[in-house]
């Protein structure tokens, strides 16, 4: 059987390009992060509005919107793209993330995935943490912070 995210992106990819005004309500569905971001690389560049419900959508995350909104404003007319609303309770997004992304005009946009991109970062310290805490080995997240020029100041005791 095909899943939500296969059955999205048909229809999405299907869609007249000449629409102007998007409302896909996916409320609870399993929709992943991945197919979020996709979505937005086959919508119409016309776009002028675009309603996301994604309410109870357990799999997304402040990643998940975060490209999403990359590729929308790589892949839009800037020019004719007014407004963005994302209903996002009952997802894993942050919730003053939530709040900022209920709806967006182009410079929010670029304000909230700037906010999206801080909360990622603090997420994956945060796994980081976690993991070491747990003594797993977690060099190569170690590495992958390193490497995106993210100041880092940790702070703690560690036992014997």
């Amino acid at each position: 059987g095909s899943s939500t995210d296969d059955e999205l992106l048909l229809l999405v990819k299907h869609l007249s390009p000449r629409l102007q005004r998007i409302t896909l309500d996916l409320k609870g569905s399993r929709l992943k992060n991945a197919s979020l971001a996709e979505v937005a690389n086959y919508l119409s560049p016309d776009v002028q509005d675009i309603l996301l419900d994604l309410q109870g959508c357990r799999s997304i995350t402040d990643t998940g919107i975060k490209r999403f909104m990359d590729n929308l404003i790589d892949n839009c007319d800037r020019s004719k793209l007014s407004t963005v609303s994302c209903l996002l309770m009952g997802t894993k997004v942050a919730e003053h993330s939530q709040q900022a992304c209920e709806i967006l005009d182009l410079e929010e946009i670029a304000q909230v995935r700037s906010e999206l991109e801080l909360q990622e970062r603090k997420n994956q310290i945060k796994r980081l943490m976690k993991n070491v805490d747990q003594g797993k080995t977690a060099i190569a997240s170690f590495k992958r912070l390193l490497q995106s020029n993210v100041e880092v100041a940790l702070h703690g005791v560690l036992g014997e």
